[in-house]
């Protein structure tokens, strides 16, 4: 599924934002072991703001036009 497609499903309740990013978390939790792209996790954090769009959503309310995706941030400088 495409970004645009994945927004529009979201958007018009074919697919909940919290599906999205529990479908990433269990990728996450499969292979990050082996690749190791991501040393820091906020599960907890990601679960409860796509609820807070799925809400939003449900209610009529305006979301930002990219609600719903899970992003990965590389970090690139380190911070002690």
């Amino acid at each position: 599924m495409s970004v645009i497609e994945k927004l529009n499903s979201i958007k018009n309740g074919e697919m909940t934002a919290k599906e999205n990013v529990e479908s990433f978390i269990e990728v996450i939790d499969e292979n990050n072991e082996n690749i190791n792209a991501f040393i820091e996790l906020n599960y907890e954090n990601a679960l409860k703001q796509a609820e807070a769009i799925d809400e939003k959503i449900a209610n009529g309310q305006e979301v930002g036009a990219l609600a719903g995706l899970v992003f990965g941030i590389k970090a690139n400088i380190n911070v002690e």
